[in-house]
């Protein structure tokens, strides 16, 4: 599972934000986001909530569609989940490991 202090490799995945990684600097530019999500060559997000219940503790989220420019990715994973813009196996998929969302 996910503990305090949970060492990150920045060689596989970019920290983009979290409660309990305080050893990180969070990257809170929705906007900046956004371009680094669009510029993937497979736009997969790993979401860790160590807070969360079981099936929600790590998620990955796959984008299948191109997101509009006013879209707030990150907003919507950490605080306010809408389906503007963002409807289940249309914009976006869910997995429960990387493989899977690949």
């Amino acid at each position: 599972g996910f503990q305090s202090g949970y060492n990150i490799d920045a060689t596989e995945w970019t920290f983009v934000v979290g409660e309990q990684f305080k050893d990180h600097k969070p990257i809170l530019d929705y906007r900046l986001f956004h371009e680094m999500v669009e510029a993937l060559e497979v736009p997969i997000v790993r979401r860790a909530c160590p807070t969360c219940v079981d099936s929600h503790k790590d998620i990955y989220y796959r984008r299948l569609t191109p997101m509009p420019e006013d879209f707030n990715l990150l907003d919507t994973l950490m605080n306010n989940w809408s389906n503007v813009n963002n409807t289940l196996n249309v914009d976006f998929s869910l997995h429960s490991t990387f493989l899977d969302a690949f």
